[in-house]
């Protein structure tokens, strides 16, 4: 369980209702998609609208091992590079909330996994409905994250987090503030 909502101060696993809706941000319009699993499976489809190269950005904003905090990002990637990380990873992005991963495109578009386990899909975002549509998640109303909430960091996931960090050639550039989860020392400078 990677979030749970506090209800009448009772910790309950929390899921999305397989449910997507459009909205407008300051930068344009995006997908909103909140569902209640395969979430990594969800990220390759929507993904594989996108046209390769890829790059990966992996945000760390909380680690349980010590390991930098900090915005993680990958050399271009191609199609059986990204299958072979949500492979590898996927269960760990979706089960954990120590981070946010981003899956830009070259030139098209971007989905993205958050650390409240919201997906977030700018771009072609018709053709990325009708992945959704046929993944079986409904256009409704938008889906909002839970307050209150509380964010869990698995113990049974330290292994993964080390493996992601020692991943790829990441560089590693410093937190943005909306990436800041907690002040902590170990954030990248």
């Amino acid at each position: 369980m990677k979030i749970s909502a506090l209800v009448r101060g009772v910790e309950r696993p929390h899921a999305y209702p397989n449910v997507y809706a459009g909205e407008q941000i300051a930068g344009g319009a995006r997908l909103r998609v909140g569902l209640r699993g395969g979430h990594a499976a969800a990220l390759l489809a929507l993904a594989a609208v996108l046209a390769p190269p890829y790059k990966v950005l992996y945000v760390l904003h909380t680690t349980r091992i010590g390991a930098v905090l900090g915005r993680h990002e990958s050399d271009l990637l191609d199609g059986p590079d990204v299958q072979a990380a949500l492979d590898r990873f996927g269960a760990f992005l979706a089960g954990d909330a120590r981070h946010d991963v981003w899956l830009q495109s070259a030139g098209d578009g971007t989905v993205v996994l958050d650390r409240f386990n919201m997906m977030y899909a700018y771009g072609p975002l018709d053709a990325f409905a009708a992945v959704l549509e046929r993944g079986g998640v409904r256009r409704g109303a938008l889906p909002e994250v839970p307050y209150p909430h509380a964010l869990h960091y698995h113990e049974m996931w330290d292994g993964a987090e080390r493996d992601a960090v020692a991943a790829f050639g990441w560089r590693i550039t410093p937190l943005r503030p909306e990436d800041v989860q907690f002040d902590d020392p170990r954030r990248a400078s």
